[in-house]
This record gives structure tokens, C-alpha cells and sequence, in this order.
């Protein structure tokens, strides 16, 4: 989704943002994120991703303006080794995650068909759905693994 809508511009300005926010994942995968509006009380009924989106991300994003070293290439920041080692509520967690971040981002990028069509897939068919397509197609490893993700859920939002 995040990849998609910068990419889908083919806008340089956007694909320099988009190269600096994978510099700082890469550099900042194994980081603990503080969710501050929960820590200080602020932001209690705000999801993780959107306060990641919000408020962690920019903060510590912010010194890798124009540091990215352009490209599209989207983050790595789950292997096949580890994807293949996570239990079924790890991987739950980990495309809830992935939804919720792409919704948030759709938010804020006033997105708002697509939000009120990705909010209606969820929550008639949920994320043991998109779990359930997820087990059933090929995922792709020469891809970051949303790629599969983003395969699987288009699959099952397919129609809203």
C-alpha cells in the first residue's frame, strides 16, 4: 500500500521520501519504537500503527531526510527464515499491523474511498481471511514480503 501510492506517482521528490524512509527502517529494524501517546497517556484509544505513523516514525525518521540513496526498492524487514518461524498469532499480529499502517497512511493521505473500502473487507471478512489466502498462494521472496500481503488481501477486499 505505502509503496504503491508513492511509487504509483513516479514523482522523484516522492521516490527521494520514500528512499529515506527505507534508509531509516533498514538502520532502525532492531530499534524499540516507544508508542508515547500510550506511554504518556495522550493518544489511549490511537492504534500502535497510528501513532507509529503519526508520532515515533517522523521523530526518529526525521534526520534521514536526503539520505535515502534513491530507488524504489522497498525495506526488507522480514526474511523467509523468519516469517517461516513465526507462530500463527505472530503472523496475525504481523498483517494486522501491516493493514493498520496502510490505513493510517490512507488517512492521511485523504484516501478516504479507499479507507472506507479496506474498513468494510475487514470487518466483513477479517484477518483470518486474508491469513487463511495468505497459506494458500506462493509468497514471492524476491519481494519484501507485503508484496505477498498486499497480494493476499487484494484477493480476499476483491469487490468492495
Amino acid at each position: 500500500m505505502l509503496f504503491g501510492y508513492w511509487y504509483g506517482t513516479r514523482d522523484p521528490k516522492l521516490e527521494q521520501q520514500f528512499s529515506d524512509y527505507r534508509q531509516c527502517v533498514e538502520d532502525n529494524q532492531n530499534r524499540s519504537w516507544p508508542l508515547f501517546g500510550w506511554l504518556w497517556g495522550e493518544s489511549l484509544e490511537a492504534s500502535a500503527a497510528a501513532q507509529l505513523v503519526r508520532q515515533t516514525i517522523p521523530l526518529v525518521c526525521r534526520e534521514y531526510a536526503g539520505k535515502g540513496n534513491g530507488g524504489w526498492n522497498p525495506p526488507r524487514i522480514v526474511s523467509k527464515r523468519e516469517w517461516q518461524g513465526y507462530s500463527d498469532v505472530e503472523r496475525m499480529f504481523y498483517v494486522s499491523a501491516y493493514i493498520e499502517t496502510g490505513l493510517e497512511l490512507m488517512v492521511l493521505s485523504h484516501q478516504n474511498e479507499d479507507v472506507n473500502l479496506l474498513t468494510q473487507c475487514m470487518k466483513n471478512k477479517g484477518i483470518d481471511k486474508v491469513l487463511e489466502k495468505l497459506g494458500e498462494i506462493e509468497i514471492e521472496w524476491q519481494y519484501p514480503m507485503p508484496w505477498t500481503v498486499s497480494k493476499a488481501l487484494g484477493t480476499v477486499c476483491k469487490g468492495y
